[in-house]
């Protein structure tokens, strides 16, 4: 199934690259190409410059935060937390220190004994100390380090007023909507992933937040065609070599092709925007380092990203039965 007559890719602002138009000679492999090209180039350029952090393009209105920070609780700290959200109806903790020092206020007298914990840990680096100067020197051996503080959510506390921000409507984007409804043997997509998206092999399904969780709809878009881009490496599909553990060099290969792949749908539906594309270089850059500080080997995950956007946008002329394994 080729991509929809009627798209267009519209270059970004300020940029004067002319529009591109459907060739019905081709089945749009051409434009596929060209803005292939130039997302690619964008990205590569946005890891070129400076160290723009990560940023999770998603943060649950009511999921667990730090109330200094803002930022959302993870892992096991999520799951001790998310009662206390509902008991309490406010998604905001805060340690002692914080709601004295940083925020100015107090702990209600009848809720000290009411705290909750939350854990931390990193690894530590050993020293050992040389018996005639004194000196600490390092052995080169690390050890996890495990600490645990209390918090009190602030409807526990007194003088800190908090609201829970709106979140922007994600409104449907019509062309990413077209990529989405062309991907004709597509996993099945349920929004019951809380605060993490993914794509499970075993079950062939993504699963992503809530819609409204999203900082917008380019975000929302970009999340989905990334983890879509994952499912085309089942074995039904593309059969990518997808066994690598969390960290590993194939996960992180996996990771690269995800990334770009969703970069060049994006494309292919018009939104080619900087700070989408600052984000995706960010993300990028950290999984690069699990390879090589060589940003190229962009480009040799991008070959991967490439056959895996023609795999969704229906361009499969050249895959022939049984499945071809990716280069």
């Amino acid at each position: 199934m080729s991509r929809p007559e009627d798209s267009a890719i519209s270059p970004a602002p300020g940029d004067a690259s002319p529009v591109f138009e459907p060739n019905h000679n081709t089945g749009g492999k051409a434009v596929s190409n060209t803005v292939y090209e130039i997302v690619t180039e964008r990205v590569i350029k946005q890891l070129e410059q400076g160290n723009v952090p990560w940023r999770k393009p998603w943060s649950a209105a009511w999921a667990p935060k730090n109330a200094v920070s803002r930022r959302d609780y993870h892992g096991v700290n999520y799951v001790l937390l998310s009662c206390d959200v509902r008991r309490w109806e406010c998604p905001y903790f805060a340690t002692k220190k914080q709601v004295y020092e940083d925020l100015d206020g107090k702990i209600q007298s009848d809720q000290w004994k009411h705290s909750q914990i939350v854990t931390f840990w990193k690894l530590v680096n050993l020293t050992e100390e040389d018996e005639a100067t004194g000196e600490e020197t390092p052995t080169g051996k690390r050890v996890p380090f495990l600490r645990y503080y209390r918090v009190w959510n602030l409807a526990q506390t007194e003088g800190i007023s908090w609201t829970v921000e709106e979140s922007a409507p994600v409104n449907p984007i019509v062309a990413c909507d077209r990529v989405v409804e062309g991907y004709n043997d597509a996993p099945r997509i349920a929004h019951d992933g809380g605060n993490e998206a993914s794509y499970r092999k075993l079950s062939d399904s993504v699963h992503m937040p809530p819609r409204d969780a999203f900082f917008g709809s380019e975000e929302y878009y970009a999340t989905l065609f990334h983890e879509l881009v994952h499912s085309t490496g089942h074995g039904s599909r593309l059969d990518r070599d997808m066994t690598g553990g969390k960290y590993s060099k194939a996960y992180a290969r996996e990771e690269l092709c995800a990334e770009m792949g969703a970069a060049l749908l994006l494309g292919t539906a018009g939104i080619m925007e900087d700070p989408l594309l600052q984000n995706s270089g960010a993300y990028l850059r950290s999984w690069i380092s699990a390879l090589t500080e060589d940003p190229r080997c962009v480009t040799i995950a991008a070959g991967k990203a490439q056959k895996a956007a023609d795999w969704v946008l229906g361009e499969r002329e050249e895959i022939t039965e049984p499945v071809r394994k990716a280069a």
